[in-house]
């Protein structure tokens, strides 16, 4: 196996001055920090120069030592989204934006939501009610009487509401807890 092809948009003279790495040594140097999917470790090895060729060799070779599986980085990521308030949408996104596939990635969601005992809405609103407690914090609890007090109450709901699409819970589930909410403070 060669060494990445001479590219002059490498990094200068310290670069060169090293001896070249084999695919195989650069890909378990990226590895080093943290797991890869088999995109990341592809378009690595590619952006390093190496053949085609030597990388499918050297991807097909961490996947048998089983230093590169999809699959498992797919259910630990979602396990860390979960354990983070992230929903659904939003760690299926990040998957896909990582080279896993969507299938991968769904499934990946829904068996750690299940072993975890996971419901979306129950975490929406788990999410919602300490984003609610976070804006009361300090200001005295008034009772919504008066028509100001809806509408600040009304704010309040709809800022957390769009949080919580933004930590990618399902439109449905967002509704439902702001409902929730308004029939909490009611």
């Amino acid at each position: 196996m060669s060494g990445p092809k001479d590219n002059p948009g490498n990094r200068g003279s310290a670069e060169s001055g090293k001896k070249n790495k084999s695919p195989m040594e650069e890909a378990l140097n990226f590895l080093k920090h943290r797991m890869r999917t088999v995109s990341e470790m592809r378009e690595r090895l590619k952006d390093r120069g190496y053949d085609p060729e030597e990388i499918k060799d050297t991807i097909q070779e961490l996947k048998q030592l089983r230093y590169l599986d999809d699959v498992e980085y797919a259910q630990i990521f979602a396990g860390r989204s979960l354990e983070k308030g992230r929903g659904r949408l939003r760690i299926v996104r990040e998957l896909e934006e990582r080279g896993i596939d969507r299938e991968t990635a769904e499934n990946a969601v829904d068996d750690v939501s299940y072993e975890k005992g996971i419901d979306p809405f129950t975490a929406a609103l788990q999410v919602a009610r300490l984003e609610m407690e976070k804006l009361n914090y300090g200001r005295p609890q008034a009772g919504a009487d008066s028509t100001e007090d809806q509408e600040e109450e009304n704010r309040k709901i709809q800022k957390i509401g769009r949080k919580l699409a933004r930590l990618g819970y399902s439109n449905s589930d967002v509704f439902k807890v702001m409902d929730r909410l308004r029939r909490d403070e009611q």
